[in-house]
């Protein structure tokens, strides 16, 4: 009741909390025990009539199982940091100034720099790392804002402002410190990770094992796949030449299939990739992505490396704008321009889709 009406009803709030005492202390009501078995045996569905359920109104009714079969699902991206420093305001009666901001971000990628921080971030999960985060934050906040010791104090003494910073800081300094791992690690320390929202596994890039031919879908998983990475806030690394389950299939398929005389095999997969990468998306896009082919088990794999783009790239799919974005260990297509907008103004504030 105190949910529907206002407290300023005191007397009512009295009688309630008296009438509440007074129920536990009145004799409890006799209670009847039936002991019956029952089962059902028959079932049977009939029409007693039809009525007509249409909505009124001008709105479009909502779509409850979209035509490809998924339900909505919330776009990743975090908060910009604009949203938080307007919340720290609200919250804690003080204004942060733009340096301060950058601060902030710049105290996030120098933990992602780290490099016993980036194993970490590989090594653990979530929760694991919240701890960690938790153990070295101090650490490198006294080493990052010797300059501001304002901004130090608060973050090393005020627990609920630091705190804060942490929710903000922490899953973005976790993902990017990832990407960071896997753009170095040895080889083989990625090939034993399962898909996750920073690295993708691909068996080939154009050849189809299923049916020894050339597949052009194949390549546009590829491409999809870099260009969600463009836009994720961290980046990400894609293995081509290993399969879901982590063994390495290599690229001799795509070798043969592209081969062409007077042409390294290695250099001419890279060209091709990179021009597949350059029609979709772009010169400007594509400068963010790297490719190394390493070998392993005596088979080369590429590995690529993408770092997050500092604009929207949208690839026009048959006529339509699309943007791809990560989800979990996935890519997806947002065609929606709502979607697109809102995505756009979370990731990249201030930018719109033109």
């Amino acid at each position: 009741m105190t949910q529907i009406l206002p407290l300023a009803e005191t007397e009512l709030e009295k009688r309630y909390l008296f009438c509440r005492l007074l129920s536990l202390r009145l004799p409890a009501r006799p209670t009847v025990t039936l002991d019956l078995n029952v089962a059902l045996t028959h079932l049977r569905v009939a029409e007693t009539g039809r009525q007509a359920i249409d909505l009124g109104g001008e709105s479009e009714p909502l779509v409850a199982f979209p035509p490809d079969g998924g339900g909505s699902q919330y776009l990743p991206g975090m908060e910009p940091l604009s949203e938080v420093i307007k919340r720290f305001n609200e919250a804690f009666g003080t204004e942060i100034a733009d340096a301060d901001r950058l601060n902030i971000d710049g105290l996030g990628a120098r933990m992602v720099d780290d490099a016993l921080l980036q194993a970490q971030a590989v090594a653990n999960s979530d929760a694991s790392f919240a701890q960690v985060f938790e153990d070295r934050f101090g650490e490198f906040v006294a080493g990052h804002l010797k300059g501001n010791e304002e901004l130090l104090i608060r973050l090393l003494d005020d627990e609920d402002f630091s705190g804060v910073v942490k929710d903000y800081l922490r899953p973005w300094v976790q993902a990017r410190a990832r990407v960071r791992h896997d753009a170095a690690a040895p080889l083989g320390d990625l090939l034993g990770r399962e898909e996750d929202q920073t690295l993708e596994l691909k068996s080939t890039l154009r050849w189809d094992l299923a049916v020894s031919a050339k597949n052009k879908a194949l390549e546009q998983a590829v491409v999809k796949t870099v260009a969600a990475f463009l836009n994720s806030r961290v980046g990400g690394t894609l293995l081509v030449g290993v399969d879901d389950g982590g063994s390495v299939v290599g690229l001799g398929h795509d070798y043969v299939s592209l081969r062409k005389d007077g042409h390294e095999d290695r250099d001419r997969f890279r060209l091709h990739l990179t021009q597949l990468l350059v029609n979709a998306v772009g010169e400007a896009a594509t400068s963010q992505v790297t490719v190394a082919i390493e070998s392993a088990d005596g088979l080369d794999v590429a590995r690529v490396n993408v770092e997050p783009s500092a604009f929207p790239v949208v690839q026009d799919v048959k006529g339509t704008p699309t943007l791809w974005v990560r989800l979990d260990a996935g890519t997806r297509a947002v065609t929606d321009p709502a979607e697109v907008d809102r995505y756009i103004a979370t990731r990249w504030p201030g930018t719109g889709t033109s």
